[in-house]
């Protein structure tokens, strides 16, 4: 009988070998993940052994671990109790999952096809600890498909759209928020229709411009960004943040009232700036925002400060090469959920900024940018990645605005 260490060391090698076999080069590791310090340095000739111990680098916290197999082939992981302990039967389950997928994994694969990204979690999407439920593995799309129709908004509260962010708890939804200063958010399938309201009482907000789904200490939250400049100059500007709530992508329309959370912010020297975009680090939660300027370049924004505290000052980042002046002014962006850039759109063009494997997120900022396929709206305001990195959906603002989506070539 194998004592828990050694099943759930073994569980993590497993899982990281059926990640890779699965994902292939389509498939690329969250930046910065510490969990695979060990496989990067051995180069490309490292065994099981080096992934077992690359594993054993996240300790009790799998936040950053290898992937949760789709279809849940390994249920050690299931059999492991609260308190760590390995049942009777761990090691014949353990022995079982080998046997089981020995035909598509070998276990001495080359080290680089362990940096597969992935979300571990609970059922949820999140990277929540202590979790066993299986969830998809994230990935990169090696290259874009042509632009198509998803659906079109027909709900006549959602006239003027600025903000999506696809949901990390409920496959097949997408959270929409309308421009500037009604407290609440809208929960939609992709061919958008309507599955539900939410609303934030007791924190007034000014012009919202665009929002995200990211982790937070209760596991995912909306993130809806309080940023614009477009109604009033203003000098203090904020970020509202709520757990992320549970929706049925077949569900009527209901409306619920949730408890909110926000940080206020100011730019260096009180300036004045206007902005849209919101972006969120998926793997540290950090967040960023991207300046509106009325001709060329953004300029980025570091938030850091905690929620409910005193108000904080943001930090420059950098200033982007982009949007050109042909391009018209940056309207949202959407940070890649395996970790691996973000997108930034305008009203005529969106932009993919893609860093390197094992790069920090924030590098994608000083990235060169591609061009990448839109199906343009009547005035283009939105875009998120799918959750699980395949393609994206964006939408404009106005009635009766379509869903776009783009997958993966």
């Amino acid at each position: 009988m194998r004592d828990a260490a050694h099943a759930r060391g073994l569980i993590v090698a497993l899982l990281g070998a059926l990640g890779a076999a699965a994902c292939g080069a389509s498939t690329q590791g969250k930046p910065g993940d510490a969990a695979l310090d060990g496989v990067a340095e051995t180069g490309g000739g490292a065994d099981s052994g080096d992934a077992a111990d690359a594993a054993a680098d996240l300790g009790g916290d799998d936040r950053d671990g290898a992937p949760d197999s789709a279809d849940a082939t390994i249920d050690v992981a299931s059999d492991l109790s609260d308190d760590g302990s390995a049942p009777a039967d761990a090691g014949a389950d353990a022995d079982a999952a080998v046997a089981d997928l020995e035909p598509a994994i070998d276990l001495h694969a080359d080290a680089d096809a362990a940096e597969v990204a992935v979300l571990d979690g609970g059922g949820d999407g999140t990277r929540d600890t202590n979790t066993t439920d299986a969830t998809a593995a994230c990935t990169v799309c090696a290259a874009y498909g042509t632009p198509s129709l998803a659906g079109r908004v027909t709900t006549s509260a959602l006239a003027n759209v600025s903000g999506m962010a696809a949901s990390q708890r409920n496959p097949g939804v997408v959270f929409v928020h309308n421009d500037m200063s009604r407290p609440e958010f809208f929960a939609l399938s992709e061919s958008a229709a309507l599955l539900g309201t939410f609303t934030f009482a007791g924190l007034p907000v000014v012009d919202m411009e665009d929002m995200a789904v990211g982790r937070c200490p209760s596991g995912t939250c909306v993130y809806l960004a309080d940023i614009g400049g477009n109604i009033s100059s203003r000098t203090s500007y904020a970020i509202v943040r709520l757990p992320e709530p549970m929706v049925s992508p077949g569900q009527v329309a209901t409306t619920t009232t949730l408890t909110a959370e926000k940080l206020t912010f100011s730019y260096p020297d009180s300036a004045v700036h206007n902005a849209e975009s919101l972006v969120v680090d998926p793997g540290s939660d950090k967040i960023y925002v991207i300046t509106k300027e009325a001709s060329g370049p953004s300029t980025v924004y570091r938030l850091t400060g905690t929620f409910g505290g005193p108000a904080v000052v943001a930090e420059k980042v950098v200033t982007l090469t982009v949007p050109k002046t042909a391009d018209g002014p940056a309207t949202g962006g959407s940070a890649h959920p395996c970790g691996a850039g973000f997108l930034l759109r305008t009203n005529t063009v969106l932009y993919e900024f893609r860093i390197a494997v094992g790069a920090v997120f924030e590098s994608a900022f000083a990235a060169t940018p591609t061009l990448v396929p839109l199906l343009v709206e009547t005035q283009g305001e939105a875009v998120t990645y799918r959750p699980d990195g395949r393609g994206y959906l964006n939408t404009g603002e106005g009635a009766m605005q379509p869903i776009n989506q783009v997958g993966c070539m």
